[in-house]
Order: C-alpha cells, then sequence, then structure tokens
C-alpha cells in the first residue's frame, strides 16, 4: 500500500507546479500592465485614467492579459 500511495503522489506535482507557475506569471503580469506599479502608474480607484493609461498601450495591455 506504501508503494501506492507514494506513486499516486507523484503523478500531482505536474499539477502543483503548473498552479505554481500560473500564480507567479500573474503576479509578474499585473506589475507590468499598462496603469500598474510599473508602467504609467495611476490610482486604481481613478476609473477614467486607469482606462487612458490602458488605451495608451493596448498591446503591451493584451500580451499581459
Amino acid at each position: 500500500m506504501g508503494a501506492l500511495s507514494s506513486s499516486m503522489l507523484m503523478g500531482n506535482k505536474g499539477a502543483g507546479r503548473a498552479l505554481m507557475a500560473a500564480v507567479i506569471l500573474t503576479i509578474v503580469g499585473s506589475l507590468f500592465y499598462p496603469g500598474g506599479p510599473l508602467i504609467n502608474p495611476v490610482n486604481q480607484t481613478d476609473f477614467p485614467a486607469a482606462i487612458a493609461a490602458l488605451g495608451d498601450q493596448p498591446s503591451l495591455g493584451h500580451v499581459t492579459t
């Protein structure tokens, strides 16, 4: 029974790594999103300014989304 449990755990490593990679990519993508903290930063509660920052760089917004 011990061999069965260890083989079941080995099969789930890929899914866990994919989930961790997705979270990391989401965080990195949000840093480079237009209107975010690095590219044309604006106050996110100022909706018109955030939309204007996104509209100025639509290609970057598309890639980071």
